[in-house]
């Protein structure tokens, strides 16, 4: 009983949070849909399914990490890993910009029926860097402060951003619309996690 009274608040946290993150990455079709109509839902969606890599990526990235934060109890090595992780990300966002570059050769070897989804393309892998700069910091929120309710926080404050730009924009500028809100939501998560891993680790380590 005291087992299950530590664990399933910490997962009930990562249940709803992998709840809201599920909401937030279907929001952008349904609403492309609903205010532009299908040809611009499916600029957006083959720009999309070419970037499906990324999360992919940082997923697999977050999952090589967490056992590591959760085990590590030094504050000095705590900090040692927490560098080299940051360096991984930065690897990772370099490998963003450099997808930003190599986008339209991507998008040409598909034919002209997809020249238009080029420039989603690389704005997406632009919204993905804040996200990928965020990954060493949220496994330390989550597995090392073990706080993931502020994780889950965030994520819900993500879901009304991505529905008001998208509702603001899409009739602006229609596909790109999807990519600028995932990028702010992403930005916030980047700026939530390093605020609270600069105060844990100025006031403990």
């Amino acid at each position: 009983k005291q087992t299950l009274r530590q664990v399933i608040p910490f997962s009930g946290f990562m249940g709803v949070n992998r709840i809201a993150s599920s909401l937030a990455s279907r929001m952008d079709v349904l609403l492309l849909i609903q205010i532009t109509g299908s040809y611009e839902a499916g600029i957006y969606g083959a720009a999309n399914r070419l970037a499906i890599g990324v999360p992919l990526i940082l997923g697999s990235f977050a999952t090589v990490l967490a056992p590591r934060f959760a085990s590590i109890s030094n504050k000095d090595e705590l900090l040692i890993f927490l560098r080299r992780s940051m360096g991984i990300s930065a690897l990772i966002t370099f490998g963003l910009i450099f997808g930003v570059l190599v986008a339209p050769f991507v998008i040409f070897l598909f034919g002209p029926a997809y020249s238009d989804s080029s420039a989603v393309l690389q704005l997406l892998f632009i919204s993905f860097i804040p996200s990928a700069i965020s990954v060493p910091a949220v496994n330390f929120v989550i597995y090392s402060l073990k706080k993931p309710q502020i994780i889950t926080a965030v994520s819900f404050l993500q879901l009304p951003i991505i529905v008001l730009v998208n509702v603001l924009f899409i009739p602006k500028i229609g596909p790109f619309a999807p990519a600028v809100a995932l990028g702010l939501a992403n930005l916030l998560m980047m700026i939530s996690v390093f605020f609270i891993t600069w105060k844990e680790l100025r006031n403990k380590i």
